[in-house]
């Protein structure tokens, strides 16, 4: 039998104050984020350089299945939040864990220096200001390149705020189709660019704050959002019908595997000299496969048993998802850098 939890974050009651039922605790949610984290990590540590006989070239897209997670997470949790509880939730889960973990990067930094983790092809910045840049997420530049998907996981938080705010959690699904629709005109560009269709270049948004537009990753909260609702078994309070939400799971879909292909093609150009559809078929399936999971994790939760071991070894494992990206470019860097200098 599933066990249990309450995963709303904060306050247990609703705007209107009526209790809120507890929401069953989906172990396999867990293992995608520990997955997902690892597959950057190997990306990161092993696609600039020759040691690993082992090479992650497609890791990068753990970020995006993060970004489908965290659409996924923040949907269930808040309909039954208060502006307090959702604000000091996402302070308290975030904040803590990166001040510890950038103040381990920092200090390995300063005594290693930037110099093992380059051997890696890792890009670092040893310095006070980097360090400092990286806690606040404003300006640059900052220790390590992964930083730059904290503004946009905020930014994302920020939409969902306002509608705590005005009590509005039942229009979230209408956020979602909101965030979808407004990546199709980047990302079609973007894509037809990346396939010699179109003529007019369109460069990738890189790592700065247009991330924060959503033009480009925003379907993939979308997409979280709308699993969710696909699987939740009481979606009396949300209007939309099914057909529609059906429709736009499939069209965010395609946005994801547009996104993710012309990623690919952008990193094969770039080691090879001309772009081929080999890292793009890799990339894809592994996006949908980790989508399919997500979906499954909550569709099927009655078939997965979870004893308070369990649960409490995959939560976890889950746990350290986010220390683990927070210090794999200094930390797993530096010393895969120290064994190929030696």
């Amino acid at each position: 039998m599933a066990c249990l939890r309450n995963s709303a974050l904060g306050d247990s009651r609703s705007h209107n104050e009526t209790a809120a039922k507890p929401m069953p605790y989906l172990p396999v949610l867990d293992i995608i984020r520990f997955v997902a984290a690892m597959l950057v990590v190997l990306f990161h540590t092993s696609w600039q350089n020759s040691l690993p006989a082992f090479r992650a070239d497609f890791g990068w897209v753990g970020v995006e299945i993060f970004f489908v997670v965290s659409g996924f997470v923040i949907s269930r949790s808040a309909r039954s939040a208060t502006p307090k509880s959702f604000v000091y939730s996402r302070i308290s889960r975030l904040y803590p864990a990166a001040f510890c973990c950038l103040t381990l990067d920092y200090a390995v930094l300063c005594y290693f220096g930037g110099a093992p983790a380059s051997l890696v092809g890792i890009d670092i910045w040893a310095n006070r200001q980097a360090f400092l840049t990286s806690l606040t997420l404003v300006g640059t530049p900052r220790l390590f390149t992964a930083l730059w998907t904290l503004p946009v996981e905020l930014a994302f938080y920020a939409l969902v705020l306002i509608l705590i705010l005005r009590s509005k959690t039942d229009q979230i699904e209408k956020l979602a189709y909101g965030l979808i629709v407004v990546s199709i005109p980047y990302l079609t560009a973007y894509f037809l660019w990346m396939i010699h269709v179109s003529p007019t270049a369109v460069p990738p948004l890189g790592y700065d704050y247009l991330n924060m537009t959503f033009i480009r990753h925003g379907c993939f909260f979308g997409l979280g959002i709308l699993l969710f609702l696909s699987t939740e078994r009481n979606t009396a309070a949300y209007s939309q019908s099914a057909s529609l939400r059906y429709g736009m799971i499939a069209l965010a879909l395609m946005l994801g595997v547009m996104e993710i292909s012309s990623r690919a093609l952008e990193i094969e150009a770039h080691f090879k000299g001309e772009a081929i559809f080999g890292l793009s078929v890799v990339a894809a399936f592994v996006f949908l496969i980790g989508t399919a999971a997500i979906w499954a994790s909550s569709q099927f939760r009655d078939r997965v048993p979870c004893g308070p071991r369990t649960s409490a070894l995959l939560r976890l494992i889950g746990l350290m998802s986010y220390p683990i990206y927070l210090t794999h470019e200094v930390i797993d860097g530096t010393a895969i850098g120290l064994f190929i200098g030696k």
